[in-house]
């Protein structure tokens, strides 16, 4: 499913894009300087001076020892800055995403596309978009509609604050992460807007629908279901994963009675398997 969704957000920019006649290089340029802005700002607001002293000065007795050294050890003594820097930052940098474009060619699979391509000043948005990770892709889906554009499509509002938690689903499960082990734990921020469209759009009763508030594999789940229902328009992909989801469901669903003492878990099975019946009507209903 977030294969699906990754692949319909490039359909969507590449083709809102080429209505519009932007500049594939020029939207890049824009989306570089706004990310560096909103990271700067983000800096800005975490950073927290009065620890500062001491990492400069473990930086400054650093950099006497460069000039007495060479090769491996003036690497390893540039590594110690960076980490002092880092961790005085909080891993903020401004060029993340710019920076990351300069390694996109370390794949066999995108070797050949970067060698071409992948030079900062010979890139376009649409190689941009067949190049970078998924994160990337979002970076530039958020800022094109809604920064750039204004928020003019409803269609991309609609997805707009369910583009992160699928990422964070997607990566979990990208890197076999227990997933269920989650159901118990405690969600700091969560999306107001999926627990409404869980109630409206997908029908959940509200007791259920207040596990997206609580749980971060509910809520990020429902998020994803959300997310493919309004971004994925093609009926076969539809249908695909209708089946699928409607699969899943049966396994979740083979032994609960194994959790009926466990009342979180049997809760959050219940809306998880909820989330799967609704979404699948929804992605099989002929309107699109």
């Amino acid at each position: 499913m977030t294969l699906d969704i990754e692949h319909y957000m490039k359909v969507h920019l590449n083709r809102t894009m080429m209505d519009d006649g932007a500049d594939g290089k020029e939207v890049l340029d824009l989306l570089f300087a706004h990310e560096r802005v909103r990271k700067e700002r983000m800096l800005e607001e975490r950073f927290d001076p009065s620890g500062s002293e001491a990492a400069v000065e473990r930086m400054k007795a650093i950099a006497d020892r460069l000039d007495g050294v060479g090769g491996n050890e003036r690497a390893t003594l540039f590594l110690e800055m960076l980490h002092i820097a880092e961790d005085q930052t909080l891993g903020i940098d401004p060029e993340h995403l710019e920076r990351s474009v300069s390694y996109l060619g370390d794949s066999n699979y995108t070797r050949g596309l970067a060698s071409k391509y992948g030079r900062r000043e010979d890139m376009y948005v649409w190689n941009y978009l067949e190049l970078v990770s998924f994160g990337g892709i979002i970076a530039l889906y958020k800022f094109y509609f809604y920064d750039l554009r204004g928020g003019r499509s409803k269609e991309a509002e609609s997805v707009k604050q369910l583009l992160f938690p699928v990422k964070a689903l997607r990566n979990a499960a990208a890197h076999n992460g227990n997933v269920l082990n989650t159901i118990g734990q405690r969600l700091q921020k969560p999306v107001g807007s999926i627990a409404t469209a869980a109630r409206e759009e997908l029908g959940i009763d509200q007791e259920l629908v207040a596990l997206t508030k609580r749980f971060p594999v509910i809520h990020d789940f429902t998020a994803l279901v959300l997310c493919f229902d309004r971004i994925v328009s093609d009926a076969d992909a539809r249908s695909e994963k209708a089946a699928g989801l409607r699969a899943l469901r049966e396994r979740f669903l083979e032994h609960a009675d194994y959790f009926k003492k466990q009342v979180e878990l049997s809760q959050g099975i219940k809306m998880l398997s909820e989330v799967m019946r609704s979404g699948a009507e929804a992605m099989s209903s002929d309107s699109l």
